[in-house]
């Protein structure tokens, strides 16, 4: 490029870089970890460029119960699903919208079935349903708890029971872990994973008696990841989306990686998602979160991670101590509204670059 071309590139860039406005950041994000329902105020630079991601509570692990007159741990409880859309219309600043992040389960009865995790959604504009409906823009299934009986496995949060019921980006939450019924005390299944925005949540393990009668937990699931290993000697926690994090036995899980299952303690905590989300204006960080790990024999089982991590069962004759499943989020992400207000540029009587080129 010759010299007075260049010279004239540089100062066009100069004048668009004055006369209009630009933010100072690309995008903004909100986290809504709270609100069971609740209502958020649309920001005043909310534009129709968005993203509206949620996940479903995970579900509690299931008690310690009875099969075929043997004492067995509880099944793994599901991880939340993940849901999305594109470009929410409607919203206006100043507006309010309804929403629900699903909660953290409450621990059961002794010798009960571990509680469902609440179903996450945002912008229910009619009605009073609590769990998806057609109402919501956007809804995140929670996962099932974890049963006391054969088959104890906790479903995952399902895509085609939320909002979109259709969606190529939304994916499940993990199963949770089934329980082993070989011995009269037995480990317990291990925590599905929440899905996340990269994948379905991995299925917890599940338990497994090895020879000698030790009753290991399995492993939770990763956050969008990988499924927890069967326990023998205690099942490792799946790993998250991007290979890391999963517990060694008895070890917690990380950045959305499962918790390891229990061999002669109780099943470790599943990790809390860190990596998917940034909110880059307060600093804090969210993602899918791993399963709790199942407990061994008469130990309890782990929490689920944040957010959506189902909880690991308790191992057999143990009470009131299974994991509980944690509770969803929703990630609001947006391009702010900018009002162009150009301002005029006057170059006093021109002004001549080297070359013969002149700007009027």
């Amino acid at each position: 490029m010759s010299t007075p071309k260049l010279w004239k590139s540089i100062c066009l860039v100069l004048f668009a870089l004055l006369a209009f406005p630009h933010p100072a950041n690309a995008f903004k994000r909100i986290f809504l970890t709270s609100g069971d329902p609740g209502t958020w105020t649309v920001v005043s630079d909310w534009s129709a460029v968005n993203t509206i991601e949620a996940i479903g509570a995970g579900g509690g692990g299931g008690d310690s119960g009875t099969t075929g007159g043997d004492i067995n741990g509880g099944g793994g409880g599901g991880g939340g699903a993940y849901a999305v859309i594109f470009n929410l219309t409607g919203l206006t600043a100043g507006g309010s919208v309804t929403y629900q992040v699903g909660s953290t389960t409450v621990v059961v009865a002794s010798g009960s079935n571990g509680k469902k995790g609440g179903d996450t959604w945002f912008n229910r504009t009619s009605g009073s349903s609590f769990v998806c409906a057609s109402t919501m823009s956007v809804c995140a299934q929670g996962g099932s708890g974890g049963l006391i009986s054969d088959p104890a496995n906790g479903a995952g949060g399902l895509v085609s029971a939320g909002i979109p019921a259709s969606c190529s980006g939304c994916f499940n939450g993990g199963t949770g872990g089934n329980i082993d019924t070989v011995s009269d005390t037995n480990g317990s299944g291990g925590g599905g994973g929440a899905g996340g925005l990269y994948g379905t949540g991995g299925n917890g393990g599940n338990a497994t008696t090895e020879p000698g009668g030790v009753e290991g937990g399995g492993g939770g699931g990763g956050g969008g990841g990988t499924s927890g290993f069967h326990g023998l000697s205690g099942g490792a926690g799946g790993n998250n989306f991007n290979g890391q994090g999963g517990g060694a036995a008895e070890s917690a899980g990380t950045l959305g990686g499962g918790g390891g299952g229990g061999t002669s303690l109780a099943g470790a905590a599943g990790g809390a998602g860190t990596i998917e989300w940034t909110a880059i204006e307060f600093g804090a960080l969210a993602g899918s979160g791993g399963g709790g790990g199942g407990g061994s024999a008469g130990k309890g089982g782990g929490a689920g991670g944040s957010y959506g991590g189902g909880g690991g069962g308790a191992g057999g004759a143990t009470k009131l101590l299974e994991g509980v499943g944690k509770q969803g989020v929703i990630v609001i992400t947006y391009i702010p509204s900018v009002t162009a207000n150009a301002r005029a540029v006057r170059l006093r009587g021109g002004v001549r670059l080297r070359g013969g080129t002149r700007l009027q």
